[in-house]
């Protein structure tokens, strides 16, 4: 079983596979392309499904900006968020960044270089602490 640690960042959604050491498995960048082309959404949504099926996914942490509504890619961030929780709907969970680095500052993880997905993969090994009877 794995946990899915996702960052959303402008039109990016850096994803971070996480097992129940929270050990860092795979990590993988998908691009939202196009907003207003449905075919580019639908691609999304398609490459979501096709890095998830080889594993076995216990639950998905997606990080949230407190500063959306700010941000010039909202509407994409939006979009792939809403993706996300249409198709992990019966295992997805959102913490606010502010949240999640509280939580980093108080708390012993694992050493990741500060790269696009340090953030992915430190909100699933928060949901992995967090939940800890769900990772079997």
């Amino acid at each position: 079983m794995y946990i899915l640690g996702i960052e959303l960042k402008g039109n990016d959604a850096y994803m971070a596979l996480v097992d129940k050491k929270g050990r860092c498995r795979h990590q993988q960048q998908l691009e939202l392309g196009d907003r207003d082309d449905a075919a580019q959404v639908a691609t999304f949504y398609r490459a979501i499904t096709s890095l998830i099926k080889p594993y076995s996914i216990a639950c998905v942490k997606l990080t949230r900006t407190p500063h959306i509504a700010t941000n010039a890619n909202a509407i994409d961030v939006v979009r792939m968020e809403t993706i996300f929780q249409l198709h992990f709907s019966h295992c997805f969970s959102i913490i606010e960044r502010d949240e999640l680095e509280d939580w980093m500052t108080h708390h012993l993880v694992e050493h990741h270089p500060m790269t696009q997905f340090h953030l992915a993969i430190t909100a699933a090994q928060y949901e992995l602490q967090h939940n800890i009877c769900f990772i079997d």
